[in-house]
């Protein structure tokens, strides 16, 4: 499946936090050349609504980091924060196991005529809603009909919203951000936010990626994201990941860093994609 995050969130303000699961299509064949490519509409989506530990109902931290236990089992969250001269700490959310899904509540959902999705929330008393039109943010209510941010084209209404999932997510604690070696501390504080992780097949190695480099953990047994907590990372990489030397006086712009990482299909190589 593929697994999209609809997390970022600056200001921390009640805008509502997604995560998207569509099962991964399959193409057919390998294609060596650019080219058009047709939109395939998604079948069975599931989207999970998320609740997070220590935060109010719809309110959400700022997180750009998710990783997901190879089996679809579960998947974690690491909040982005450049707090306390940028050692955070940054909170780590688990989600419960998905492996019972059936026994989850569902929302009842349908598509309007302005290519908005209604949603009755299953996990709010008194008819609580949620209201979000195309290109807005979503808000939440008990005044006005439901809806989630996941949309159709306008004027199309043949998609089909999927299965919606409210997920209430536990707070594992907090751990402090990755550590840039051979840097000076002071001048690492927006260097050192997460913005990216992957956990590798085995569940036994968690990659972080930050401004200034990309990191390692060795969990204490597959899918331990607690054994994270105050433990040491290796440090995969020696350059800001916009390329430029991390020691050289204002050696590029770390604001260009990339945002996203993971293993490659054998576990021993990285990949790593700009945030642009």
């Amino acid at each position: 499946c593929i697994w999209v995050g609809e997390l970022g969130n600056n200001a921390e303000w009640g805008k509502g936090a997604f995560v998207y699961v569509i099962p991964e299509p399959l193409l057919g064949e390998i294609h060596d050349e650019m080219g058009p490519v047709t939109p395939r509409r998604p079948e069975q989506a599931v989207t999970f609504r998320l609740d997070f530990e220590h935060y109010e109902y719809f309110k959400s931290p700022n997180v750009e980091a998710m990783a997901v236990a190879g089996d679809g089992s579960r998947f974690w969250l690491f909040r982005k924060t450049t707090s306390h001269d940028g050692d955070g700490p940054a909170e780590i959310w688990e989600s419960p196991s998905l492996l019972e899904g059936e026994s989850f509540p569902r929302d009842a959902c349908e598509v309007d005529s302005n290519s908005t999705w209604i949603c009755s929330l299953s996990d709010r008393e008194f008819e609580w809603t949620m209201t979000s039109h195309p290109h807005g943010a979503a808000e939440l209510g008990p005044w006005r009909k439901p809806s989630l941010s996941i949309r159709s084209s306008p004027g199309d209404q043949s998609a089909k919203v999927g299965t919606v999932i409210p997920l209430r997510l536990s707070s594992l604690g907090k751990m402090t951000n990755p550590e840039l070696e051979g840097v000076p501390k002071e001048s690492q504080k927006d260097r050192r936010n997460i913005a990216a992780a992957d956990l590798s097949l085995d569940g036994k190695r968690l990659l972080l990626g930050t401004y200034g480099g990309i990191f390692e953990y060795d969990l204490g047994s597959p899918y331990d994201m607690a054994s994270v907590l105050g433990s040491r990372a290796k440090q995969l990489t020696r350059v800001n990941r916009d390329g430029s030397s991390m020691l050289s006086i204002g050696g590029g712009d770390f604001w260009a860093g990339q945002e996203g990482v993971c293993y490659d299909a054998s576990g021993g190589g990285i990949w790593s994609v700009s945030e642009h």
